[in-house]
């Protein structure tokens, strides 16, 4: 067992959750030519799909864990890292800056939502929506639950739940201050 693979869930998942996230973009029209932006890319569960799949230079991925991040650059990506022109951050919380002035066709933050505190959604959300092209699509999971984390702080290894109409709700908010799909 690599721990690499289950610090980002359960091991025996890595693999169907990675393909069932590819199979999402997909469905929803992504093409090789498409720039896709992993929030959160951890070890590249998702990653070492897109990167073959995408032209070179479209895959973007930055997440805070850079041993994470390498363990899964060496073990998942190898030389595919320089051939693919792969655009990734370790150590990094946020978008990085320098990409915030990039197009995305795709975005996505899968299991980042499911540990964040509504600050950290809102954030991603904003910054997330003036970075998407036109048609573009934001995807992210999140947890159901009756209640919402009222907590600030990033949780993990538990899990934030939220009602769906609460992240509904947000959304709306932020499209309101002048974002649109």
């Amino acid at each position: 067992m690599s721990a690499y693979k289950g610090f980002v869930g359960p091991h025996k998942r890595w693999d169907l959750i990675a393909g069932h996230v590819f199979t999402v973009l997909y469905e929803r029209g992504l093409r090789e030519h498409h720039k896709v932006l992993d929030i959160g890319c951890g070890s590249l569960r998702v990653g070492r799909l897109l990167i073959p799949y995408l032209a070179k230079g479209n895959y973007y991925g930055f997440d805070p864990n850079e041993k994470i991040l390498q363990q899964g650059l060496i073990n998942e990506v190898g030389s595919l890292l320089v051939l693919k022109k792969v655009n990734y951050y370790g150590n990094a919380d946020k978008i990085p800056v320098d990409w915030m002035d990039k197009k995305f066709n795709y975005i996505f933050a899968h299991s980042i939502f499911t540990h964040a505190p509504v600050w950290m959604i809102r954030k991603y959300l904003i910054e997330s929506y003036s970075m998407l092209n036109k048609g573009g699509y934001f995807i992210s999971s999140f947890m159901k639950g009756i209640d919402t984390y009222i907590g600030e702080d990033w949780v993990y290894p538990g899990c934030c739940k939220y009602p769906r109409i609460f992240l509904e709700n947000i959304e709306q908010e932020d499209l309101k201050q002048g974002f649109t799909l």
